[in-house]
């Protein structure tokens, strides 16, 4: 019980403090170990081998982050020449991006006329 109550503590105090864009999954991911813990037995054991891989993850994605932005490099990387059809590729892929971003109702509208069409 005790467990439960420090685990549950932790993870809300935790789940304030994560920004906006990450409090959801973070939210859900609690929620499952908070039912692990409440669930009780070796669930108990899962919820502590799930926490310990949250903070062996954070540790390794901050590091990467940390070593990204937050360090002088260590010398001036030559910008590479970018061969015409990665440019090509690349700028097909942004449009794609965008026109599906903006305007996404034709396709939505498409697939939805194939998925009707396929349980017909």
């Amino acid at each position: 019980m005790l467990l439960s109550w420090y685990v549950r503590a932790r993870y809300v105090r935790a789940c304030h403090r994560i920004s906006e864009e990450a409090g959801q999954t973070t939210a859900e991911y609690a929620l499952v170990i908070l039912a692990a813990v409440e669930a009780g037995g070796w669930l108990n054991w899962l919820a502590v081998i799930a926490m310990l891989n949250a903070a062996m993850a954070a540790f390794y994605y901050l590091r990467v982050v940390v070593y990204m932005y937050m360090r002088e490099p260590r010398e001036e990387a030559p910008m590479a020449p970018m061969p015409a059809p990665l440019v090509v590729s690349l700028a097909a892929a942004l449009i794609a991006t965008i026109y599906l971003g903006v305007l996404p109702g034709r396709v939505l509208a498409y697939a939805a006329q194939s998925a009707r069409d396929l349980v017909r």
